[in-house]
């Protein structure tokens, strides 16, 4: 297995969409405010990088999975919308329906048998395993541990967004337009390390991750 091909392409899609997703339309905003663009003008600008940046990826892969359809749905309504009323508030408040939409989609993977956390990084944990036993592919498919923590584990991202989406729409109906945006990335990197800390403590505290004899003699799987 090429396990450092593996784990570059996943870091790359990870830094890609950090940069456009979040970083690049953040500053936007504030570079085109700060040369005196319009709140409601700079708003959109920045998310044309996202609508971008889905629309490359549908066209890359040749197909419209269903997060990406509605991802590419609420972009577009959103800005027509915003066009129509003229507030900005409401486009800011589009970040909480595309967490929310993200969080549902997450937990509706809970009732089939390819829970979120367990898709994203089995190619990783695949590639960094040493026997075929070790891959998460034959753990998910011989343990019932390691599917109910692959579980858990999705189902406390999928609450924490929908959570984290109550939150940003009071922030963009509640808090000054210019500080939304800001206050909005940096929740990103609080939730999404929170998330991390959490799955990296659960699963050692339950044998999901660690050494090879933790796995066996708990019968779980990383």
């Amino acid at each position: 297995m090429n396990t450092t091909a593996t784990k570059k392409s996943a870091a790359g899609a990870i830094v890609t969409n950090l940069v456009v997703d979040l970083a690049a339309p953040i500053a936007l905003y504030y570079g085109l405010r700060a040369a005196g663009v319009g709140q409601l003008l700079a708003l959109l600008a920045g998310g044309a990088a996202p609508l971008a940046h889905v629309g490359y990826q549908v066209v890359k892969s040749r197909k419209v999975g269903g997060l990406a359809l509605f991802t590419l749905t609420i972009l577009v309504l959103s800005v027509g919308a915003s066009f129509l009323t003229g507030s900005e508030r409401f486009l800011l408040a589009k970040d909480g329906w595309l967490t929310a939409a993200a969080g549902l989609w997450l937990l509706g993977t809970l009732r089939t048998n390819r829970p979120f956390v367990f898709e994203a990084a089995r190619p990783i944990a695949d590639a960094k395993a040493k026997t075929p036993e070790d891959t998460w592919t034959h753990r998910f498919a011989t343990s019932a541990d390691f599917r109910h923590g692959m579980r858990v584990v999705t189902a406390a991202w999928g609450v924490a967004l929908v959570l984290d989406a109550g939150v940003r729409a009071v922030m963009a109906y509640t808090l000054p337009v210019d500080l939304v945006p800001g206050l909005g990335g940096a929740q990103y990197g609080v939730l999404f390390v929170g998330l991390q800390i959490f799955g990296q403590v659960y699963g050692q505290r339950t044998g999901l991750i660690g050494d090879k004899k933790r796995h066996h003699g708990h019968a779980v799987a990383a």
